[in-house]
């Protein structure tokens, strides 16, 4: 089963600091590592996530403390259930999956310079695009959701991953794609390697 959490980041300092004094120290060195307040609210945020979702799954919190990198700097718990986390504009995201590996994304729909991205789309792609900035954070998350499904991230050339399809082969492993409708005004995408991707459990988390 694949789950799906997302929430707001904190708007207010003392809401911040609360939340932050009940995290295992690990997970408050590593959120002051951030000198901005929405960085470092955005990051606790999806920290937070992760031990709802443990609980949710009658985990222990204290498997907080034992989350390590790989050698691309993809975070995981040993023994644990495979998680991805994302973060844009004011929210967090918090995939989890109690079977099979999962990447999720998830971005806000904004402005930029979309010339800037060309060298990483397949031509198809590129010709859906077409300087629709929806167009384009629709196919930005579906790569993004594959990429941290792998593990590899931007170690992988992006251009030669076709997402045009909701069933993508990377290196002969086969990936799920599905769309996450979760706010308006953002684009998100989920990946698996699980053979048919059943639609996850979505689960909107007051935190603060």
């Amino acid at each position: 089963m694949i789950q799906v959490f997302y929430a707001t980041a904190p708007n207010e300092l003392p809401d911040f600091e609360s939340a932050l004094s009940s995290m295992p120290t690990p997970i408050r060195d590593y959120v002051n590592r951030y000198h901005y307040f929405k960085d470092a609210g955005l990051a606790l945020t999806s920290r937070l996530l992760l031990q709802h979702a443990l609980r949710t799954n009658h985990l222990a919190d204290n498997l907080l403390e034992m989350i390590l990198s790989d050698n691309y700097k993809r975070p995981y718990i040993p023994g644990c259930p495979d998680f991805n986390l994302s973060h844009t504009g004011n929210v967090a995201v918090c995939a989890f999956s109690t079977e099979g590996r999962v990447g999720i994304d998830i971005e806000k729909i904004q402005p930029i310079e979309l010339d800037d991205f060309e060298g990483i789309w397949t031509p198809a792609e590129l010709q859906f695009i077409q300087h629709d900035h929806s167009r384009f954070f629709y196919y930005w998350t579906r790569k993004e959701a594959i990429i941290k499904a792998d593990g590899r991230g931007l170690h992988l050339p992006l251009q030669l991953i076709d997402v045009s399809k909701d069933q993508v082969l990377l290196d002969q492993k086969s990936w799920q794609l599905q769309e996450l409708f979760l706010l308006p005004g953002y684009k998100a995408h989920i990946a698996t390697d699980l053979p048919a991707l059943l639609p996850p459990v979505i689960n909107q988390v007051n935190l603060f």
